[in-house]
C-alpha cells in the first residue's frame, strides 16, 4: 500500500507529526527515560510534571510544599484551643515560556526532494534536538550553573531559558565536597576525586538533612516497593575515578545491589550503574563540569548530585496537538512561498525548587574529574 500523500501545511499533517513528537521524543531523552513522572505519579520520580498551564492561560505555575508539624502534643485534660498546630506551607513559582526550533528545507522542493523525505529528515533531527535541549536544561537546572562542558548543543553561555528563572547555585547547607574539611571549591586540589566515601558521606548527608525544628526541608525519598531510594548522578570521569578506587569485586558487589533490588525492573533503576546505602548510581556524560577550582583556579571538576523525589520541577502549557506538549508545524517561507520552514513548538519551564530560601530535593558534591 503506498503512503498517504499528505500535502506540505495541512492540518492533518501538523496532528500526526506532534504525535509523533511527542510518542517519539522521550524515548531519545535521558531524562525522559528514567526521572520524569506525571503529576499521578509525581512524589515517586526525581521530577515533577505539572501541565496545570494546559487548563488556564498564564505563564506561572505555583508550587506548594506543605511542611510536617513540629512541637509537643497537648496531653491528659489540658486545653485543645491555643494548643493548635499551625498548619505551614511554603510557595515557589516556576515560569514558563515558548522555545521553537525551526528547520529550513531551502529552496524549491524538486522530485529528489519530496515532502515525504523532507518531513522524515526534518522529523528525526528535530527530535533529537527536542531530546538534547530538555535534557541539557534538567542538567544545568539541576546543578545551577550551565558549566564548560563542550558535548552540548546549547552555548557555554547559554543562562537558562530565556524569560523564565535562570541557573541559581545550591545554597550552603545543599553543596559539599569531599569531605568536610573542604568547605568550597577553591580548596579542591586535582587528588580530590570522586570515590566510594564520597557516596557514603552523600548517603548519610542524604538520610539526615534538615526536618524537625531545623527549617530546612529534608530530601524526600523515592519509595521504590515499600523502600526509600535515591539517584546519585555523576559525570562519567567521576564513574572512571570511582571504578579505579573500588576495584573489580567492589564494583561487582554494587551492580549486584542493584540487580538484587526490590522494584529492579522500575524505570529508576534501569541503566543504573549500581547501587550503594541505597542510592542508585546514575552516570552521564552531560553532567556539569567546571575548569576554575582550586587554590589556582584551575581544577577541572565535576558536580555529582543526588535526587530525592521532585527534585526538579517542569512545567507545560499547552502549544498545540499532540498531547499538548510539543507541536509541529509546517509553513512556506519567503513571498514565492519557495522555502518549506517545519518548525517544532513547546512551552515550558524548569526549575529546581526553593522554599523558605533553602533547595529542596537535591545535594551537591564537587569532586576533581579530568578526562581519562
Amino acid at each position: 500500500m503506498s503512503a498517504t500523500n499528505i500535502p506540505f501545511g495541512s492540518p492533518l499533517a501538523v496532528k500526526r507529526f506532534s504525535t509523533m513528537l511527542f510518542e517519539e521524543m522521550p524515548a531519545m531523552s535521558y531524562w525522559h527515560t528514567a526521572f520524569m513522572a506525571n503529576e499521578t505519579a509525581m512524589a515517586q520520580s526525581p521530577v515533577q510534571i505539572t501541565d496545570d498551564l494546559k487548563k488556564s492561560a498564564g505563564d506561572t505555575v505555583q508550587v506548594t510544599l506543605r511542611m510536617n508539624l513540629i512541637g509537643d502534643g497537648v496531653y491528659g485534660d489540658d486545653w485543645l484551643e491555643g494548643n493548635q498546630k499551625r498548619l505551614s506551607y511554603y510557595t515557589d513559582n516556576v515560569i514558563i515560556n515558548r522555545v521553537r526550533c525551526p528547520t529550513d528545507a531551502g529552496g524549491k522542493m524538486s522530485a529528489q526532494r519530496t515532502v515525504q523525505n523532507m518531513r522524515k529528515d526534518a522529523k528525526e533531527l528535530v527530535t533529537q534536538w527536542c531530546a538534547d535541549y530538555l535534557d541539557e536544561n534538567f542538567f544545568f537546572y539541576l546543578a545551577g550553573a550551565r558549566g564548560v562542558n563542550t558535548a552540548c548543543i546549547l552555548s557555554t553561555g547559554y543562562t537558562g531559558i530565556q524569560d523564565t528563572q535562570g541557573f541559581v547555585a545550591p545554597d550552603s547547607s545543599h553543596q559539599f565536597y569531599t569531605t568536610n574539611a573542604i568547605t568550597s571549591a577553591a580548596g579542591l586540589t586535582s587528588a580530590d576525586k570522586m570515590t566510594l566515601q564520597v557516596i557514603e558521606r552523600a548517603a548519610a548527608i542524604t538520610a539526615t538533612l534538615g526536618g524537625g525544628q531545623t527549617g530546612v526541608p529534608p530530601v524526600r525519598p523515592i519509595k521504590q516497593g515499600g523502600k526509600d531510594y535515591y539517584v546519585f548522578l555523576m559525570h562519567t570521569n567521576q564513574q572512571y575515578d570511582l571504578r579505579q578506587q573500588v576495584g573489580s569485586n567492589s564494583w561487582w558487589e554494587m551492580e549486584k545491589a542493584l540487580t538484587t533490588s526490590v522494584g529492579k525492573e522500575s524505570e529508576l533503576f534501569k541503566g543504573g550503574l549500581g547501587m550503594v546505602n541505597n542510592m542508585a548510581l546514575h552516570v552521564h556524560k552531560k553532567v556539569v563540569r567546571f575548569n576554575n577550582a582550586g587554590a589556582g583556579g584551575n581544577v577541572e571538576t565535576a558536580r555529582a548530585s543526588v535526587m530525592g523525589a521532585q527534585s526538579l520541577i517542569a512545567a507545560f502549557a499547552g502549544s498545540g496537538v499532540g498531547k499538548d506538549r510539543y507541536s509541529w508545524v509546517e509553513t512556506f517561507g519567503d513571498l514565492d512561498n519557495s522555502r518549506a520552514i517545519v518548525t517544532a513548538d513547546m512551552m515550558l519551564g524548569i526549575k529546581r525548587p526553593k522554599f523558605n530560601s533553602k533547595d529542596v530535593g537535591s545535594i551537591h558534591f564537587d569532586t576533581a574529574a579530568v578526562d581519562a
